[in-house]
């Protein structure tokens, strides 16, 4: 999560944007850990029927967590090993 954070605190001028999707079914629950363990200060959803949701399995989310970076048109440019730790931001500036 710093690695998120640091990424999106030095990159969201330039247009990169986060949105992080939970499968927790308890929305309160989510809220709290937002709160009080990891502030995320971009979008946040909890779609409906979890992992059965269609936008779930679009991105075919099949376990969290899971990276996906889309380009400005709505492409998948990179996932999952290509934006954890240090390799996120050089992905995101390649991108």
């Amino acid at each position: 999560m710093p690695t998120i954070q640091n990424a999106y605190a030095r990159l969201r001028a330039r247009g990169f944007e986060v949105v992080s999707v939970s499968i927790d079914p308890d929305a309160a629950t989510v809220a709290r850990f937002r709160r009080d363990k990891q502030p995320m200060k971009w979008r946040h959803t909890l779609p409906p029927g979890g992992f059965e949701h269609p936008g779930v399995k679009a991105f075919q989310v099949t376990f969290l967590p899971r990276g996906v970076l889309l380009g400005r048109d709505g492409t998948v440019v990179a996932a999952d090993d290509e934006l954890r730790g240090e390799k996120l931001i050089p992905t995101v500036e390649r991108a």
